[in-house]
């Protein structure tokens, strides 16, 4: 995620006549500084959005202490009802995720791990909805 204001096309989408000149836009440019956020979401909606601190390198233990101290209470107290029917992780194949931390803590949790394909040329099953919802959110923060 770069470090601007992200511009959703419904916040700039406006009628005009064929002949009328439209309004400029002014483009931000990217600058060096990136920051990789782990966004956390259920069926409600957004549950966890957690920046990675910089210089911060993310490993498996980084992946799993987020998972304990972060993602599991912020479910636990928006919607403890999850507790009660199971929770069901999905996230991609990368390295921190299959960390044996990762999956030591997961299972003791009796959380389930959806199967994710080991190659898939297209975006994770999330990403084609989510990123409109994440824009709106993140608007000028």
């Amino acid at each position: 995620m770069h470090s601007s204001d992200p511009q959703l096309k419904q916040k700039n989408a406006e009628w005009h006549a064929l002949t009328s000149s439209r309004k400029q836009i002014s483009q931000h440019s990217h600058g060096a500084l990136k920051v990789m956020h782990f966004m956390f979401f259920s069926q409600q909606g957004l549950v966890l959005d957690q920046p990675t601190p910089i210089g911060k390198m993310v490993n498996g233990q980084h992946y799993c202490t987020l998972l304990q101290y972060k993602v599991r209470p912020a479910l636990h107290c928006q919607q403890p009802e999850l507790f009660e029917h199971g929770v069901t992780l999905s996230h991609e194949n990368s390295t921190p995720h299959h960390h044996h931390d990762v999956q030591n803590v997961v299972q003791c949790w009796g959380w389930e791990v959806l199967a994710y394909p080991p190659y898939s040329p297209n975006l994770a099953p999330c990403d084609s909805w989510l990123f409109a919802h994440v824009k709106e959110q993140l608007w000028s923060k």
